[in-house]
């Protein structure tokens, strides 16, 4: 369970990089930044409102698979990431091997839901039903309750995304998931569209599929983000942003906004619990 108590802490201090010369402009020119998809749409609402306050800044953001996003770090193709999970042993050896020094900042948290199509009855779900899913024991509605005889689509993202690697933390079962796998920011799209779907996502639930309970410690716990502020839903995705750069330019100041009050609240705002600035959370709607 480190996976997930990790998650919960905030990596790194945010360091003021303020080794600059007068030449440079931190405000103004271009940045590039690969980001996964499960958490693209989020940063670019962050990009958004930096860019409106300074018009010489331009940051590009690019959706990348995570671990796309991760070899293009190692590469130095780019110097600064944000992706959908922590790195593992295995990746901070390749950047160690690499001689590249990283800066770790933990931006947000939201969870990881599991949803099914509006017209499904089933409001709950136990992990043991969940882990007999998602290694096809279980493979029709009518064995988990109120469900419909129908057969169960499992949609799930590319193996590498933060969903696909809490699931396997969670249950252990790398070589026997039985699921479609789609990219991260279809699997909403596809249960909307499907009635015998189930998903399991990351990121901001839209209005057009509905998000189902999770048993823990014998009580349902909805996956709000109150829930998670609270410490009763534990299934939780970190947003973080990687760098391996310490200068002081339009990247380095798009960090900067994002890991403050402001960017903080306005990921807030935008659907999911900031990582730093203390916040009275308030569901958009009761659950």
């Amino acid at each position: 369970m480190n996976w997930i108590k990790n998650n919960l802490l905030f990596i790194v201090p945010l360091l003021l990089l303020s080794a600059c010369g007068p030449d440079r402009h931190p405000f103004e020119g271009t940045a590039q930044l690969p980001c996964a998809p499960a958490v693209a749409s989020i940063i670019a609402r962050g990009v958004a409102d930096f860019e409106s306050q300074y018009p010489k800044a331009r940051i590009n953001i690019s959706r990348r698979n995570t671990r796309q996003a991760i070899d293009s770090l190692i590469s130095g193709k780019t110097d600064q990431i944000v992706i959908d999970r922590p790195l593992t042993q295995p990746e901070s050896l390749a950047f160690k091997q690499a001689k590249k020094e990283l800066l770790v900042f933990r931006l947000a948290r939201s969870p990881m839901a599991f949803i099914v199509h509006p017209s499904n009855k089933i409001d709950d779900l136990d992990s043991i039903q969940i882990a007999s899913i998602l290694t096809g024991r279980f493979d029709n509605w009518n064995q988990v309750g109120q469900g419909h005889d129908r057969p169960i689509r499992m949609y799930l993202p590319l193996q590498g995304e933060g969903v696909w690697e809490l699931l396997q933390v969670l249950f252990k079962t790398p070589s026997k998931i039985v699921a479609f796998v789609v990219p991260s920011d279809s699997i909403a799209i596809r249960v909307s569209e499907d009635p015998d779907a189930l998903g399991a996502m990351t990121g901001v639930i839209p209005e057009n599929v509905k998000p189902i309970g999770v048993m823990f410690d014998g009580k349902k716990q909805r996956p709000t983000l109150r829930a998670i502020h609270e410490g009763r839903y534990p299934w939780v995705i970190p947003i973080v942003y990687i760098t391996t750069s310490e200068k002081m330019d339009v990247g380095t100041s798009f960090l900067n906004y994002i890991s403050s009050n402001m960017g903080q609240r306005l990921l807030a705002n935008n659907g999911v619990l900031p990582a730093m600035v203390p916040l009275k959370v308030v569901d958009s709607k009761p659950k």
